[in-house]
């Protein structure tokens, strides 16, 4: 039995070291989402515009999942 641990496509698995690279990489590429869409505007739609902290989670997953 081969002890090789390979990806849904069947490809060899990603090394830690490239998903720290995907990782940052992402972040320099998405500054503006990550920083202003998820940081500064889930928060505030969550517990002021909707006023439930938990329920407002529930409608941002519903949105974005759509």
């Amino acid at each position: 039995m081969n002890s090789t641990v390979a990806s849904l496509a069947g490809t060899p698995a990603a090394s830690p070291l490239g998903y720290f690279s995907w990782t940052f990489g992402q972040a320099a590429r998405d500054p503006y989402y990550i920083m202003v869409i998820i940081y500064i505007f889930y928060p505030y739609f969550s517990n002021t515009v909707v006023g439930d902290p938990v329920r407002g989670q529930a409608l941002i997953g519903y949105i974005t999942a759509a």
